[in-house]
């Protein structure tokens, strides 16, 4: 399942509002621990949850909020020498200037 982060507790436990509605408690599964991989208020989660207690439930990866490379990480390809030569190249061969 999966669920939206709503509030944070000290002890590393976390309340979710699942993709239902209900509301749940759950703590960070291990391997999260170990790759110290931080969980905050508005954060996207799969949950494992309890197999008897349905309010309870284990965080078992955060899900990333964006999606591809943003606008200002982008980086323009840079034209080389040769790339410019052959541009004018073509715009000498066909765009005349007599027209």
């Amino acid at each position: 399942m999966e669920g939206l982060v709503i509030q944070g507790h000290p002890n590393g436990v976390f309340e979710v509002r699942l993709d239902d509605g209900s509301i749940i408690k759950a703590y960070v599964a291990g391997r999260i621990r170990i790759n110290y991989v931080q969980i905050v208020v508005g954060d996207r989660v799969k949950i494992e949850m309890h197999t008897t207690d349905m309010t309870k439930g284990r965080i078992a990866c955060r899900i990333p909020n964006r999606i591809g490379i943003p606008p200002w990480k982008k980086k323009e390809k840079k034209k080389s020498l040769e790339d410019e030569e052959y541009d004018d190249f073509f715009d000498d061969l066909f765009y005349d200037d007599d027209n």
